[in-house]
């Protein structure tokens, strides 16, 4: 597949698994498309993962991250990005 792919996914408090996650996740994705933009809505987490987020988003150019001021929940604080993804298939 050579179409371009945009990820949309919520994160809350997940400061343990997050790293790991987006790394293999963008290893996978590189493997379908070298057009690939991964989202990550941060819900107002309360721990580490603003932090994580941030260190990720230098390293990945791939990465975007958008935080949210006041929880919203998964389903919201997706859509909320809709219009940044730039991706012929957004998931």
């Amino acid at each position: 597949m050579r179409d371009s792919l945009s990820i949309i996914f919520p994160v809350k408090d997940r400061q343990s698994e997050i790293q790991r996650r987006i790394e293999r996740l963008l290893e996978l994705l590189c493997e379908l498309s070298r057009d690939v933009q991964l989202i990550a809505v941060d819900d107002e987490s309360t721990d580490a993962t603003p932090e994580i987020l941030d260190e990720l988003r230098r390293q990945y150019p791939q990465l975007d991250v958008v935080r949210k001021q006041a929880s919203v929940g998964p389903v919201q604080a997706s859509e909320s990005v809709l219009h940044r993804a730039r991706g012929e298939f957004i998931f």
